[in-house]
Formats: C-alpha cells, structure tokens, sequence
C-alpha cells in the first residue's frame, strides 16, 4: 500500500539553512516523527498526529551520508536543496539503506500535510509538478502563496511564459528569450522547494508584496493608457516601474543569497535587467502583433492584483 509506513521512528532533523557550507557554527536540532512510504519521507510533529509537518519526495532524491555537528547524518539532496536527518546511531544504517531503495520511486502516498487538501502522488516525474503540491500549505493564506499556487507551470502559465519568450525574442534576440524562460523556471522551482523543506519562510516572501503590487499597477494602468497617452508620458512612468522591481530583485537576492549558488543569483538579476528595462517595456508595448501576448501578461497581473487586495481584506 501507498501509506504503509516502509520504516518509522523518531529522528532529528537539522534546521536552518540548507547548505552545508552555510550551517550555522552551533546548529539546531529538532525531533519528528518520520515515517518512510514508497517514493516519500514524511515527519510529524508526533507519532499521534496524522496530519504531516512536511516531506521530501524522493523520485529524483541524492541521498549520501554527512557529518553535521557531529553527528552521523544523512544528506537528501533534491535539486540544490539539502534536507538532513541524523536517525539514532543503532538504525543509521538501516534507515540510509531503504531511503535509497526508495530513489526513482513516485510517490503515490494520500497522507495530508499540515495545512493542505490531500495530496496523492500522479506518478508525474517533473520537478515542477512535485514543488507545486508539495509547497501548498505554507503558502496558500497569503497573497502571494494564492497567485504562486494558482497554476504553478500548466498549461495557463505555459503560456504566460511563451508569450513573455515572444516578447524578449522580438526585442532581445532568440539568445536571451531562452536565457529568460529557463530562469523563470528554475527560480521558481527552487523557492519552491526552498519553501517546501523549511529553508525559506512564505512571510518572507511577502516582503516584495509593497513594491510587486505597486509596479504590477502602474503596468496595467500604462496598458490601458496605450492609446491615450505619448510615449514620453509612458517612459516616464516605465522608470518607476523598473525603480519599483529593483526593489523586488534586492529582497529575493537578500533572501535567496544564502541557500543559491553564486550564479543562480546572478541569473535573477540579469533576468530582471532584460525585463524591466525601459526601452523594451516601450518598443512592446507599441509593438501591434505583440498586443495579444501583452494582453495575455496584462490579464494576469491583473488577477494577482485582484487575489492580493482580497486577501489583505
């Protein structure tokens, strides 16, 4: 069966960042309840409990043996997130051993986690799909959670991604669009599992609402001035916009800094140089056989817009 537990017991869980060459000098331990199922790990807060704290799937899972403070532990890696375990010393061995038979398996379990619907496995291999469901509880009382869970990377969003391809290939040449939607993709993915594995607080990232919303604004309002207004008028308001995303850029590099590789940073920050600069915002928004993928950007700006202001009611 899907939830019978593989192996169970408590174990301690390292907490804080998810980078060994980032662990605090002292770090803090915290016991859970883990219970091993095919495919998936999950800790509760007890052995009672029957809803999880969280989990880490393990389809496309690294797992190998550290040492933290320490500690005989064990290492998972997903992608650049590490979730480290240290079990007691008379069962490392057999808990490191059937966490690696469990490599490559999807996970099909129906147990619920903390603040969540139910979640089953699809048997679905991708990256993003499994960050989707697995990051939905933390986020899903805030604005910013509703309008990241919306649709994480279906259909909707595939769309929303080409038509943003589109626009940066029109003005920034083929090179650069592809250099953009990867890094939407892998960026959005790893705040995910970031999130997902207690390394990144949703609260923090609500930190760039005050500025996102305000930029997310003076767009729409620019798009439905299109025909109104000149484009000097249309510049100008461009400068704040990118003002106003600068500071989005310094509170994801802020927080993002201590658990990302030098050149992921470096890839968030060229990715919004292409996006917010000025003179493309303008050439695309006089661009006539852009205005459907435009519209498309517009429509859903407009439905965070919306989704924010009704959760801060």
């Amino acid at each position: 069966m899907a939830d019978k537990p593989i192996k169970q017991g408590k174990v301690e869980k390292l907490a804080g960042s998810s980078r060994p060459d980032s662990y605090n000098a002292q770090p803090t331990w915290h016991t859970y309840y883990f219970k091993l199922v095919p495919g998936a790990l999950y800790y509760f807060k007890t052995e009672e409990k029957k809803k999880a704290r969280g989990l880490v799937e393990l389809l496309e899972a690294k797992i190998e043996e550290t040492k933290v403070d320490k500690k005989r532990s064990i290492t998972i890696q997903v992608a650049e997130v590490k979730f480290t375990i240290a079990p007691p010393k008379d069962e490392f061995d057999d808990w490191i051993a059937k966490l690696k038979e469990n490599v490559g398996v999807a996970n099909n379990s129906t147990v619920k986690v903390e603040g969540r619907d139910e979640i089953s496995g699809s048997g679905q291999k991708g990256v993003i799909f499994r960050a989707k469901k697995t990051m939905a509880g933390s986020a899903a009382a805030s604005g910013l959670g509703k309008a990241v869970l919306k649709k994480v990377i279906d259909e909707d969003n595939r769309r929303l991604i080409d038509a943003i391809k589109k626009m940066v290939t029109e003005f920034h040449g083929k090179e650069k669009a592809e250099f953009v939607e990867k890094s939407i993709i892998k960026l959005t993915v790893k705040t995910f599992l970031l999130v997902q594995n207690g390394n990144l607080v949703v609260a923090d990232l609500l930190k760039i609402e005050d500025s996102l919303q305000k930029a997310l604004k003076l767009l729409i309002k620019c798009f439905y001035s299109l025909d109104k207004v000149e484009d000097s008028v249309l510049l100008e308001k461009f400068y704040i916009i990118g003002a106003l995303a600068s500071n989005v850029e310094e509170i994801l590099i802020e927080l993002l800094k201590p658990h990302l590789k030098e050149k992921s940073i470096k890839r968030l920050s060229a990715t919004f140089s292409l996006l917010m600069d000025s003179q493309f915002l303008i050439a695309t928004c006089n661009n006539k056989k852009l205005r459907e993928d435009l519209t498309l950007v517009i429509k859903e700006a407009e439905w965070y817009v919306n989704v924010y202001d009704q959760a801060s009611f």
